[in-house]
């Protein structure tokens, strides 16, 4: 029994401890770098890990991660599709090619180009817009060689992604909400 009433005592102390916290956080609180909102304490969060965050939210983060980043896309006098694809599987183009980077690069541009066809610059996961990547949803190497590369890069396995994003993904750290995708 007294190790019951010594444990309620605890409680009681680490919730006072907690909201003298709180209220001296909300004295001065953090605010988000990106747009100077502030940075709330999650429920279960330690208010000394709500001091470390600089960002309000992941899209905030990756703002600001890329707003000094060069966008890379390319202006291009070919026609918007790479038409030179069509009937081309996998295992003909890493054949064909002097090196995997050669036969990768061309894969990742003619997906850019079919994602750019139909969709909007701006990364699905967080909505940032100045510089996106498109990404596999399956990736390239999940499939066979003998697979047309218009299967590979059809439009519904693209997505538009900041580079932030697409790291993520590529690492397993991001998990895309694809629900309304297809």
């Amino acid at each position: 029994m007294t190790h019951e009433i010594s444990s309620l005592g605890g409680k009681a102390r680490g919730q006072r401890e907690r909201n003298q916290a709180l209220e001296s956080y909300n004295q001065n609180p953090n605010h988000c770098l990106t747009c100077q909102s502030i940075i709330n304490v999650k429920p279960t969060e330690r208010v000394c890990q709500a001091r470390k965050r600089k960002f309000c939210s992941h899209k905030c983060s990756a703002e600001y991660s890329n707003r000094h980043r060069i966008s890379r896309r390319k202006v291009s006098t070919k026609p918007k599709r790479m038409n030179a694809l069509d009937g081309v599987t996998k295992g003909d183009l890493f054949n064909r090619r002097k090196n995997y980077q050669s036969a990768r690069s061309t894969i990742r541009d003619h997906a850019y180009s079919i994602f750019m066809e139909t969709n909007t610059g701006t990364c699905h996961q967080c909505g940032y817009s100045k510089h996106i990547e498109v990404a596999h949803i399956k990736a390239v190497s999940e499939f066979t060689s003998d697979t047309l590369i218009t299967v590979i890069n059809a439009p519904k396995n693209l997505v538009g992604l900041c580079p932030n994003c697409h790291w993520e993904f590529d690492h397993n750290l991001l998990t895309l909400s694809l629900q309304n995708w297809e």
